[in-house]
């Protein structure tokens, strides 16, 4: 009776402690499934919402280029309003290009008529700002924009046309969201 006693006392633990052992395995069982399950619903759902991301995306991107054609429209529609109201702008800019030209050299300065005509009856004030200059003369171009001046001197061409820099401002601002798709995950 001892010995039948003393295996009981060794056999109720075990027994006891088996169905909270087959529970824990059972659970951690379907954690991990769940867990996998979770996984392959979450890459399920990446893979089928990639075509939607993308078109969201590019549908984006095609609107922040209109945004930006517009407001480089608007920009251009100032410049030329602000040239027909103010003609002795070209002036000034053409005497702030000047002093980066190289001294003793010949100058070409390119405009639409009006600007020339503006810049030709200016030339005594633009001398006095770039005196070193040999020659400088003034040259009618109706396809640049008004507020527009192309500067060649020597070896160098200065652009100063408004479309130039219009485009240049573009291209920041693209480069600048082209920063920012770099950082976008596919």
């Amino acid at each position: 009776m001892a010995e039948m006693a003393k295996q009981h006392y060794q056999e109720t633990p075990r027994q006891q402690r088996y169905p909270f052992l087959v529970d824990r395995l059972i659970k951690r069982r379907i954690d991990r499934l769940l867990r996998h399950s979770l996984k392959d619903g979450r890459q399920a759902a990446t893979m089928d919402s990639k075509p939607f991301l993308n078109n969201l995306y590019d549908t984006f991107r095609r609107l922040h280029n209109a945004k930006i054609d517009c407001i480089l429209k608007h920009a251009e529609h100032l410049v030329l309003a602000h040239m027909q109201s103010h003609p002795h702008t070209i002036v000034s800019t053409a005497i702030k290009l000047l002093r980066n030209i190289a001294e003793h050299t010949d100058v070409e300065l390119t405009a639409n008529k009006m600007d020339a005509d503006v810049i030709r009856s200016s030339l005594n004030e633009i001398g006095l700002a770039f005196a070193s200059a040999r020659k400088v003369s003034v040259v009618d171009d109706n396809s640049l924009l008004s507020g527009s001046i192309v500067i060649k001197a020597h070896k160098s061409i200065v652009d100063a046309q408004v479309k130039t820099m219009l485009n240049k401002a573009k291209e920041l601002i693209q480069s600048r969201f082209g920063e920012l798709d770099n950082g976008r995950t596919h």
